[in-house]
């Protein structure tokens, strides 16, 4: 049930537009002011590299994004998302699941903040491994591509799932 300040509304215009990937309208959500934390409590982003990151990687990988358990209290909304596209699938054995945080102010999205679920350790470790393996295979195949990896913009996207794709073939792995 909606509330009377429309936090659940905004949430929801915000995955509605992710879904549609209707990025002008995700602006148009995300306040001028944004920041994502990470889960350690840290600024991870702004808007303009929040919106970067949802239209290049979300776009190159196709990702779908499930939410599930939503909760409304006042201004802020409590979700349970579960990431899933060829990168997260394989870096986190199946996929990638947070709790997110969602604040709202005068009716925008101000903030993102995503924090780890039982289990979340071992998918780390299991991600450090198999990204591990994948940078030293890029640096040392492709070495002027590696810096790819740690950005986010659609370009960095593209160059990051062909290298990936590539890595599977070396390694064996069917997609």
């Amino acid at each position: 049930m909606p509330s009377n300040n429309g936090s659940l509304k905004v949430f929801t215009d915000f995955h509605d537009a992710f879904k549609a990937k209707d990025y002008v309208k995700l602006e148009k959500v995300l306040a001028d002011d944004f920041v994502s934390i990470d889960e350690n409590g840290k600024q991870a982003s702004n808007k303009k590299d929040y919106l970067s990151f949802l239209e290049g990687w979300s776009k190159v990988f196709n990702t779908d994004w499930k939410v599930s358990d939503v909760v409304e209290k006042k201004d802020t909304v409590f979700s349970v998302e579960h990431d899933s596209d060829i990168f997260n699938n394989y870096f986190y054995d199946g996929g990638l699941e947070f709790h997110y945080t969602y604040i709202i102010k005068n009716k925008q999205l101000s903030s993102i903040q995503w924090d780890t679920l039982p289990g979340y350790a071992n998918k780390q470790t299991v991600f450090n491994d198999r990204f591990t393996k994948f940078y030293q295979w890029v640096y040392i195949n492709y070495p002027a591509k590696a810096s790819y990896l740690t950005q986010q913009d659609e370009e960095s996207a593209k160059e990051t799932k062909a290298l990936l794709l590539l890595y599977f073939q070396a390694i064996n792995l069917k997609t």
